[in-house]
Order: structure tokens, then sequence, then C-alpha cells
């Protein structure tokens, strides 16, 4: 009953963080109806689980007081002969009554003994289930340092998984050298994303393997792949604070003009100049204070602001538009080499494209 009442607590508090997330979406979509259903589904297995759990803790507490009343009346009822008798003493028969009650106190605290032990012991296996979760660097394991990553990847015959037994994605061999800027193609669900996460150390393959620079990836310090190596994915984010203080984020030492420079290149800087409060103006939590898709232009931050030796990042076009991308492109292009994925080709600049590969990916 305790892992029952944690869990449908945990999936409520999750689903009303998802529904203030997306109230908009909710909104639109008149799926007002599903969640109020779900909060109330979650709410009555939240009681029910409760009512039954405190059912139990009365019963075991009856039960306590009853032993502890049946055990004086078996005392006074065996004592009292004995007195009229004269072969005890009244003050015996009291002091024998109160040691009997005395002795049977503790069992009135073993029914919260018994919930503080479930409740416990429900946080303990959670909380084992969360340690034995993969981290970046286990203590037995020695990683490579790499005072500094060129960008030679290297893929072969890998797969890659995000539950661990069904590929999302098998890439038979893949070479993308130093400097070399490559456009990634497919539809929906092809695997771009994973891809790029993959050369980003975000995803260990299930088989093959992924080299960096020779050496292979999950073998090298994640500290120095992501000193050098940097993914701008679908879903970044600004994070609560100020622009200035989100721009600094991927470089805590640039200076006002490298974050104006980040800006420009984003094509944000005409969304920042329009801000009473320009690199001042504060961002909520899910940078709700921020217009749609200019979070993700300020998200240009690590790959600007941050002396990167090769930036990844994914693009949809219904939240970023292709002459904002192209432009982009053009601009970042011509000081970093990058790995960019799509749903369609990319404009770019003609003088660019003789340097620009293209690898087309299918479902």
């Amino acid at each position: 009953m305790a892992y029952m009442g944690m869990r449908e607590s945990s999936l409520r508090s999750a689903m009303l963080v998802e529904a203030v997330q997306g109230i908009e979406d909710i909104k639109v979509l008149q799926a007002e109806q599903r969640f109020q259903n779900q909060w109330n589904h979650y709410n009555a297995v939240n009681a029910d689980s409760g009512l039954l759990l405190r059912d139990l803790l009365n019963r075991l507490n009856n039960w306590m007081q009853t032993v502890q009343g049946a055990a004086f009346a078996v005392v006074i009822f065996f004592g009292v002969p004995s007195v009229m008798m004269g072969e005890m003493s009244t003050g015996v028969l009291v002091a024998a009554s109160i040691l009997v009650s005395r002795m049977l106190a503790p069992l009135s605290s073993i029914t919260t003994v018994l919930n503080r032990w479930q409740q416990a012991k429900v946080a303990a296996q959670s909380l084992g289930q969360l340690m034995k979760l993969p981290v970046d660097n286990p203590q037995d394991a020695t990683r490579v340092h790499r005072p500094a990553l060129r960008g030679d990847f290297e893929i072969n015959s890998a797969a890659f998984s995000y539950d661990g037994e069904n590929p999302a994605l098998a890439v038979k061999a893949l070479k993308v050298g130093a400097g070399e800027r490559i456009a990634v193609l497919g539809r929906n669900g092809a695997g771009k994303s994973t891809l790029l996460q993959a050369l980003s150390g975000l995803m260990e393959p299930l088989a093959g393997s992924v080299l960096l620079d020779g050496v292979e990836l999950s073998h090298i310090d994640p500290a120095d792949v992501r000193r050098d190596v940097t993914l701008l994915t679908q879903n970044a984010r600004l994070f609560h604070g100020t622009l200035r203080e989100n721009l600094k984020l991927g470089a805590p030492l640039a200076s006002d003009e490298q974050l104006l420079a980040a800006l420009q290149a984003s094509g944000a800087w005409t969304y920042v100049q329009r801000l009473p409060l320009g690199l001042d103006h504060p961002v909520q939590e899910g940078a709700l204070a921020c217009r749609a898709g200019s979070d993700r232009a300020c998200c240009w931050r690590v790959c600007c602001c941050a002396n990167r030796a090769c930036c990844s990042w994914t693009s949809r076009r219904r939240r970023w538009t292709r002459r904002r991308n192209a432009m982009s492109l053009r601009a970042y292009a011509s000081f970093r080499p990058i790995i960019h994925s799509s749903l369609q080709r990319t404009a770019w600049p003609r003088s660019k494209r003789s340097s620009v590969s293209s690898w087309s990916m299918a479902a």
C-alpha cells in the first residue's frame, strides 16, 4: 500500500507539472476532460491507499489496546484472590499491575514503527533503483584524458537504443573528418537526433564502436568530450535567470562582444534589442517570458560563445524558419566545423556548398 500510494502520488505530481507546462496545447485540443479524469483517478487511488493503510493501523492499535487491557485484567483477576487469602499484599498487586502496563506500553507504538518501516523500505527500493542507473564517471573506471580533440568521428557497425533492448538506429559505417561540414537528412523518426546524441557522447552503442580521434568515445573523459563537442537538441531550453546568465552558461568568461556576436549569428539580436532590459531580461521557468522561437535562438550560446571543436544540432521547421536557419548556418559555418540534421535540404550559400557533405537517412 505504501508503494502504491507513493507511485500514484508521483504520477499525480508529474501529471500536474505536465499539464501546467502544456496548458496551451490542452486548451487548443480540448483535452481538459481527459486531464481532469486523470487527476481525479490519481486522487482516488491515493486516497484509497491512504484509507486502507489508516484502517490497518487502527486495527493494530485496537488490538494493542485489547492486549494491554487483557493483561491488566488477568493480573487483577489472579491477584485479587491472593490478596484476599493473605498470600499477597495490596501493594504487590498494584505494583504488578503497573509493571504489566509499563511492559506492554511499547506495543502501542509498534503500529507507527511498522508504518515508518514500510515507507522507509519503499523509499530505499526507489533509491536503490536510482543508484543503479549508469553514471558518467564510474568509480572503478579510468577514462582517457585528452587535452584537445580534433573532431575525427568514426562509427563501425553500431546500434543505438533508448530502452537498452530495441535498436532505434543502426549505422554500418560512417566517417566524419575534422573540420568537415555535413548535413544529415531524413524524415521524422529516421534517427537524426539519435545519431547526433551518439556522436556527442550522450548515448552508448549496444554494439559496434564509436571512435573520436581514434579512441573509443566511451573511454574518453566526458569532461573532455563536452569541452570540445557540443549538441543543440530540438528541446534546448533556457533556464531561470536572465538572458545574460543563460548566454554565459556555455562560456562563463565570455565578453559582451562575444555575446553580441552570438546573438547576431543566431538571429536573436533583433528580438533581444527590443526588450526593455536587453540582456538583463528575466527568464522564467521553462522560458515562459520568451517569445516562441527566441528561446531556441538564444540557445546558440553554447555553439557561438564557447570555443568548441565540433558542433552538432538538429532543427525542426515548425519552430525555426528556413531563412533564419540558413542565416545561422552561414554565420556559424564560417568559423566552426558542424554537423546539422534536418527534415529538408538546407539553404546553404553557393560558395559553401562544395564543402558541405550530405548524408541521407532512411527510416
